[in-house]
């Protein structure tokens, strides 16, 4: 997105639009969250194109990852002592080598596929091509450590529901976060993403709130007679 939109749509109107963009599914996203426990807040930001734009064209394909079914697989079986052997399989040494030799090939082409789209990801995520990096309005949802036993502080993008880490570079800075209960804004420098920021809601410093809440008791507003005695009004007591 360009900006941040006029208004939001409620979740339930956005559920029976099926439709809608990331400030509308975040909505939707942090409703569902904070409804089953967890401690999930709407984030406004800025992010990389591609994730905007929802283009997972540089993604790598998931199917070709490995994965821990195939790792066992590839383990060898442990041979007993007493087991009957297998029969002998007769085959030629030279086809052997020469299938070895195609599936070492394939895997090379495969591995050098990955690095290059790596590494055109890279490209992408440092804004080599892209005008207007670091522009790019985008609204995704924050989870913090603590309830329903999350260890750590992650963002979940909500047009593909994949999850990241606060330290990830295709985050490129925080304006602001909001739950239903109040609305934070960001008093930390972005210029390096948001791999060095600190999500302790509870620091007026880092983060300033906008609603009085009693969850804020750093809010409190201080006696005016002591602020007008600090300032060296002496008789304001006895008047």
């Amino acid at each position: 997105m360009d900006d941040e939109p006029d208004y939001l749509f409620s979740p339930t109107t956005v559920l029976k639009r099926q439709r809608g963009n990331c400030f509308d599914f975040s909505n939707l996203l942090c409703s569902l969250l904070i409804g089953t426990g967890f401690d999930a807040y709407c984030v406004s930001g800025y992010a990389i194109k591609e994730m905007c734009l929802v283009d997972e064209t540089r993604e790598i394909c998931p199917l070709l990852k490995e994965t821990d079914q195939s790792k066992k697989d590839e383990e060898k079986q442990v041979v007993r002592r007493y087991a009957v052997k297998p029969v002998r399989e007769l085959k030629s040494k030279f086809e052997m080598s020469q299938e070895a030799q195609r599936v070492a090939e394939k895997k090379e082409q495969e591995e050098n596929w990955q690095k290059e789209l790596e590494r055109l990801a890279d490209l992408k995520i440092k804004g080599t091509h892209d005008v207007m990096h670091g522009l790019w309005v985008h609204c995704w949802v924050l989870v913090l450590a603590g309830k329903r036993e999350v260890p750590e502080n992650f963002f979940i993008d909500p047009f593909t529901g994949n999850s990241y880490r606060t330290t990830n570079e295709k985050f490129l800075g925080i304006e602001s976060i909001w739950n239903h209960r109040n609305y934070w804004v960001n008093m930390q420098d972005c210029k390096f993403g948001c791999k060095d920021m600190v999500f302790d809601l509870g620091d007026p410093v880092r983060w300033e709130y906008m609603l009085l809440s009693t969850e804020n008791a750093q809010l409190a507003i201080p006696d005016l007679y002591d602020y007008l005695i600090d300032e060296g009004f002496d008789d304001v007591r006895s008047a």
